[in-house]
């Protein structure tokens, strides 16, 4: 099974979808993510790795826009799925 290194995907958020793009910072394992999206006329970037119990979290809360932060869940379930 090959890796993929890189995907987006859209998730709905309350006002419109939002474009999420993943790349991964391991070529072998899902393990460590940089996040980009787009945040108030700016592309943003956030990490999400995975912890102890083998959940993806977003390391870097403070860097992640608070709009984002509620859907953790959503975006490991992309990681999960790529």
């Amino acid at each position: 099974m090959t890796l993929k290194t890189s995907f987006a995907t859209e998730i709905p958020t309350d006002n419109q979808p939002v474009s999420f793009e993943f790349i991964s910072m391991n070529v072998k394992a899902k393990q460590l993510y940089q996040v980009y999206a787009p945040f108030n006329g700016k592309r943003i970037r956030f990490h999400m790795q995975k912890d102890d119990k083998g959940s993806f979290r977003i390391t870097d809360r403070d860097r992640c826009p608070k709009e984002y932060l509620p859907l953790e869940k959503e975006l490991e379930t992309a990681i999960l799925q790529s």
